[in-house]
């Protein structure tokens, strides 16, 4: 993810182009969404959510989805607007339940199982500079807190409804596991947060949280955006212009470049990634939305 200063992050509502924080933001949407609904549609209950990138304030957004959507249905639109470069793995943890998407070898995402192009080819050769690296998380049985933390029988690994977290910095706790096709109304209710990460070796990680519950109109294509943030201003490394390009292979943690500076770096274009408005942004092989993604939702996402 591509380094901000730390304030505070304006945003727009796409209903009726209101600015505000996310604070703000979110005492505004609901009432907003319910004034802006489809008149004739029939009645369904909805959520309006939180969804904040975990480690900046700069990223979030705000949206209303039927209850009766299932997980893998919300995994779907975090990937297309945010996410997706090269089909990794994502889960959500709500409570002490880790609800996951697991592909098989060499299979990228698709919401109705079918294969897809091969994640090297989606990725695009030697451009991204992904390295194909995921950590997996183990699933254990039977094991008390000392079986886990000496590391004993590990030749008693396998699935069985049961995960542990491996990822960050060592730290060990126990997850149930289950399915993303449960419907959001069986694992959400408001005030409870989730967490939610895509890429298990470079992981992207979010925080969700329902802020609002009502019964209005069924929406069109199961879920609206309703606001997000603005892009944030990032500033070119050598020359402070605004930057539209990152080189991740250029100084510590990559190199911020501007069009024109862009255009003498030594490193070759299909070398670097675009600046995009998203925390995945700099990370792997993220490029932002294709154009599947903005007819599947019917929105024009800014990156």
């Amino acid at each position: 993810m591509v380094k901000r200063k730390t304030k505070k992050s304006m945003g727009t509502c796409m209903l009726c182009g209101f600015k505000s924080d996310r604070d703000g933001m979110i005492r505004h949407a609901a009432g907003c969404a319910e004034a802006h609904g489809a008149a004739g549609m029939r009645k369904a209950k909805l959520f309006v959510l939180d969804i904040r990138d975990a480690s900046s304030p700069a990223y979030w957004m705000i949206v209303e989805l039927e209850a009766c959507r299932t997980l893998k249905f919300l995994d779907r639109f975090l990937r297309d607007v945010w996410l997706e470069c090269c089909g990794h793995l994502s889960e959500f943890r709500i409570g002490a339940i880790s609800y996951r998407c697991m592909l098989e070898e060499g299979e990228e995402y698709d919401e109705e199982g079918e294969e897809e192009e091969d994640a090297e080819e989606h990725a695009d050769g030697e451009r991204k500079p992904c390295d194909g690296k995921i950590i997996r998380l183990d699933a254990f049985r039977n094991r008390d807190d000392n079986d886990v933390e000496d590391g004993n029988g590990d030749e008693d690994m396998e699935s069985a409804g049961v995960v542990m977290d491996v990822q960050r910095l060592g730290r060990r706790k126990m997850y149930s596991e289950k399915s993303m096709d449960v419907a959001l109304s069986k694992a959400f209710k408001p005030g409870v947060r989730c967490e939610y990460m895509y890429d298990f070796g470079t992981p992207t990680e979010l925080e969700l949280e329902v802020v609002a519950e009502y019964e209005g109109p069924a929406l069109a294509k199961g879920l609206r955006l309703l606001a997000r943030n603005d892009p944030p201003e990032v500033k070119c490394s050598k020359c402070e212009a605004p930057a539209v390009e990152l080189c991740p292979y250029c100084g510590a943690g990559g190199l911020l470049l501007c069009e024109k500076c862009a255009g003498k770096h030594d490193c070759g274009e299909d070398m670097r990634l675009p600046i995009l408005n998203s925390p995945r942004s700099g990370v792997c092989g993220y490029e932002g939305p294709n154009e599947e993604a903005i007819r599947r939702w019917g929105v024009k996402f800014d990156g």
